[in-house]
């Protein structure tokens, strides 16, 4: 005999179906993949160690008798601190005019800086800087025992000049030597390159440093161009997005 139609036993299923739904689509919005909280560019903080290499031109406002516009290289070593978008950078360097220009100098500066856009790992970065620098300019004459070179520093700004004349001998030789400590300002721009598992960056810099002692040399204007570069920690990247976490590591 057939049992009666009971309404209830439908009802109960379509209940039991809509809230199995609810519960999966519940839990599929409750827990959401890790995505990217922090925007590209905003990396920090970063701490690390960048040597750098270059060449530019050194003008000298007054009159020596020493080249006042030489072709100079420029080697350095800076510390970085990057702070989200600002950061803070501290710099020693060294730099040559070579043997036709005589002029050498070793140089400090510390500045800040800040990041526009990019980042310089997953895309490129592009940064402006300014600081303060201290330049101490220094001349030789030109003399057999003495040798300017180009990037690599040595003692030739120990060198007296003679304090007399040689028949034959070039005018420069007569010279005396120059030292000058000067004080100014730099303003820069850095573009970074988005590599592994190196750091490379292009830093184009002007700087106007003027001569606190005797104002022999005058104002030294300089330009150059140095490309910095550094081994670069990475973390093992994985599929899908990533939530960022500030590491504390050295990194650079």
């Amino acid at each position: 005999m057939a049992r009666p139609f009971s309404p209830r036993r439908p009802l109960a299923v379509a209940s039991l179906a809509a809230l199995v739904l609810a519960l999966t689509a519940g839990s599929a919005h409750a827990d959401p993949a890790p995505t990217e909280e922090v925007p590209p560019g905003l990396r920090g903080p970063r701490m690390g160690f960048t040597p750098g290499i270059g060449a530019g031109f050194v003008g000298f406002t007054g009159n020596t008798g020493y080249p006042s516009f030489v072709f100079a290289t420029a080697i350095q070593i800076e510390a970085l601190l990057e702070l989200t978008r600002w950061g803070f950078f501290a710099r020693g360097g060294f730099l040559s005019a070579g043997q036709s220009g005589f002029w050498t100098a070793p140089t400090a500066a510390v500045g800040t800086q800040y990041r526009l856009v990019g980042d310089g790992e997953e895309r490129w970065g592009f940064v402006v800087r300014a600081g303060v620098v201290y330049e101490r300019w220094t001349a030789v004459p030109l003399a057999e025992s003495c040798a300017i070179y180009y990037f690599i520093p040595n003692s030739c700004q120990a060198f007296q000049a003679p304090t007399t004349t040689t028949p034959g001998a070039p005018v420069v030789a007569a010279q005396s030597q120059i030292t000058a400590d000067s004080v100014g300002v730099l303003a820069g721009v850095r573009l970074e390159l988005p590599l592994e598992p190196v750091y490379i960056a292009f830093d184009a810099e002007l700087s106007a440093a003027a001569d606190v002692d005797q104002s022999i040399p005058g104002a030294a204007i300089e330009g150059q161009l140095v490309l910095t570069f550094a081994m670069r920690d990475h973390p093992i990247r994985r599929k899908g997005p990533q939530k960022f976490e500030p590491r504390s590591r050295i990194r650079f």
